[in-house]
């Protein structure tokens, strides 16, 4: 029973203690609410997490009230869906990653092994060391003008006119045999200059070069068990390879009569033939103990002939081209700057075509895919013959295997003219006339002086050519040159050919421009197109309606250059080469007509 105050102080302790009470209790009732969310909270999050029961249902016994869905609690919810999302994508991208990285490594793996595969295949290559007669071969010159190798040397008597065949051999294990030609004493690859062994196509590889000698007939009987002996197997057009075996099969006479027994032997049966080989090595006595050449970009190699020690013979190496200033073709736009050339119809010269036609010429070139460089690339330089910058060296310097220089004749009848070295194969420079003709319709040119080929022409320094060098160069007193009867009458073609076209302008003085590369040994096969006279109105007036079609032409004809065609072969049978006596009595007796037809072309 509740007390009640008697007095007034009374009262007002007990009203105190009443809202005391009172306040005590409404706490423990706030705690108690709070306790009871904070435990229905939890559980949802726990329902949330093990993905059963649901929030505010009664779990594990213990009853519960169903809480609100909050915003934080969705919030939480969503964030978690989005990191299980996260977390799937990144599990898939892990595992494309992963199957890409096995796939490169299987196919590395595949790689190396068959890298090391063809390494092993390389190592265990062995190569038989030959057996050398002790006579050697000497060599007494070697070049290559165009793509082509050229030497000449001695042969020893005992060789000589005993009817062996006789053929120079590039050996790395087996045989690759090359042509010679024989004159008395003497051999040589090919009577023409751009004519010998083609450089552009030989794998790569290290070669060791042998003159090689091969007779029906043991060479020594009474040691015939000690000589070597192999069969050479020669197909029609193909490379020679000798093997070991000592037998080679030649079809039977055709009277071979049956056999006893009546059958006839089978159609294209063939006997044994043994054929006996001696090897001679090779003895580079030139100035040039170390010969480089570079192919044509199609092939991309550089050739080095130079020797080794093992026979010792001199040998070949062929191996992938890594100098970066090598080109195809050098393309020479005539004269430019105050050099306008020759003067003619309607005031125009020849420095008015040459230039715009040799970049349609190159543009055409680099589409067939050559490397293709310029002496001159606009018409503000005059460009000297001569020195370090010079027009030669400008063509010497690019390791090209071919220059063209173009130009328009000066004082004439009309036609085209093309100018060449002397003793080469002509069979190019007639391709390219054909081609310039049935293009644009240029005529034939009158000019019979050094002719050739019809409108192909070799002029010489003859005697009288000779004199006159020499008399110049007194006068203006130098010290004479030294030029040879018998070498290239025009600079261009003289001096970008080197020993194998007689250069001659040397250093010897000092206070002279001079051609570097007067001595070299590996050149530029080199030719001069007069495409018309700028004196004659048609020819003229071809070149400005027509350029386009020269220089299709022209492209053309030099894109059978590549190595797909070659465009120079020792065994072609119409090429025709002038005899030396008759070139000089030419040039004695038209001298007057070329100075016209190559109008400033100096000597």
């Amino acid at each position: 029973m509740e007390r009640k105050p008697q007095s007034s102080s009374d009262r007002a302790r007990f009203d105190y203690d009443r809202a005391y009470d009172d306040a005590a209790n409404l706490r423990k009732t706030k705690e108690s609410r709070t306790a009871a969310a904070r435990q229905t909270q939890q559980m949802a999050k726990n329902s949330s997490r093990s993905g059963t029961g649901r929030p505010g249902t009664a779990q594990s016994g213990t009853a519960g009230t169903r809480p609100s869905k909050s915003g934080a609690s969705r919030s939480k919810r969503r964030k978690a869906r989005a990191r299980r999302k996260k977390r799937i994508r990144m599990i898939v991208i892990a595992a494309i990653c992963l199957v890409l990285i096995i796939a490169v490594a299987v196919l590395l793996i595949r790689c190396g092994k068959t890298k090391e595969s063809k390494e092993e295949e390389t190592t265990e290559k062995v190569i038989e060391v030959l057996d050398i007669q002790s006579e050697t071969v000497s060599i007494d010159k070697i070049y290559t003008y165009g793509t082509h190798l050229n030497m000449t040397g001695t042969l020893p008597e005992e060789i000589l006119n005993k009817g062996y065949n006789i053929d120079l051999v590039l050996y790395n294990g087996e045989f690759r045999s090359v042509p010679v030609e024989i004159t008395g004493d003497t051999f040589t690859l090919s009577e023409y200059a751009n004519g010998g062994l083609y450089l552009d196509d030989i794998e790569r590889d290290d070669y060791t070069m042998f003159i090689r000698v091969a007779s029906t007939q043991s060479f020594e009987p009474e040691t015939e068990a000690e000589t070597e002996s192999e069969t050479q197997t020669v197909e029609d057009g193909e490379e020679e390879t000798t093997k070991k075996t000592g037998i080679q099969k030649k079809k039977p006479d055709e009277t071979t009569e049956a056999a006893a027994d009546g059958e006839a032997e089978e159609e294209g049966e063939t006997e044994e033939i043994t054929w006996y080989y001696q090897y001679y090595a090779l003895k580079n006595t030139t100035d040039y103990q170390e010969t480089t050449y570079y192919t044509m970009s199609r092939y991309d190699n550089c050739v080095v002939i130079d020797n080794e020690s093992t026979y010792p013979t001199m040998q070949m190496s062929v191996s992938e081209n890594t100098s970066g200033d090598v080109y195809d073709i050098v393309l020479d736009a005539g004269h430019g700057g105050i050099d306008g050339g020759a003067q003619g119809y309607d005031d125009y010269c020849e420095r008015d075509f040459t230039l715009k036609l040799v970049l349609k010429i190159k543009a055409l070139l680099e589409d067939k895919g050559f490397t293709v460089a310029l002496t001159r690339d606009n018409d503000d330089e005059t460009l000297y013959p001569y020195g370090d910058d010079g027009r030669i060296a400008r063509v010497c310097n690019k390791n090209a295997k071919f220059m063209f220089s173009v130009h328009m004749n000066s004082t004439g009848t009309g036609g085209l003219e093309i100018y060449t070295a002397n003793n080469i194969d002509y069979t190019f420079a007639k391709l390219l006339r054909d081609n310039i003709q049935s293009a644009t319709g240029l005529t034939d040119t009158a000019n019979m002086g050094s002719m050739v080929e019809q409108n192909i022409f070799s002029r010489v320094f003859s005697q009288t050519d000779v004199d006159e060098v020499i008399a110049d160069n007194t006068a203006d007193g130098l010290t004479p040159y030294d030029p040879q009867v018998g070498c290239s009458y025009y600079f261009v073609i003289r001096e970008t050919g080197g020993i194998i076209t007689g250069a001659y302008t040397d250093d010897r003085n000092p206070e002279e421009d001079y051609n570097p590369y007067c001595y070299d040994n590996t050149c530029s096969e080199s030719y001069i197109t007069e495409l018309g006279y700028i004196n004659v109105e048609e020819d003229v007036k071809l070149m400005l309606n027509n350029m386009d079609d020269y220089a299709k032409a022209i492209a053309d004809s030099i894109g059978t250059l590549d190595g797909s065609e070659s465009s120079s072969s020792a065994e072609t049978a119409d090429a025709q080469t002038p005899d030396a006596d008759e070139a000089d009595d030419t040039a004695d007796g038209t001298a007057e007509a070329d100075e016209d037809a190559a109008e400033t072309i100096e000597k």
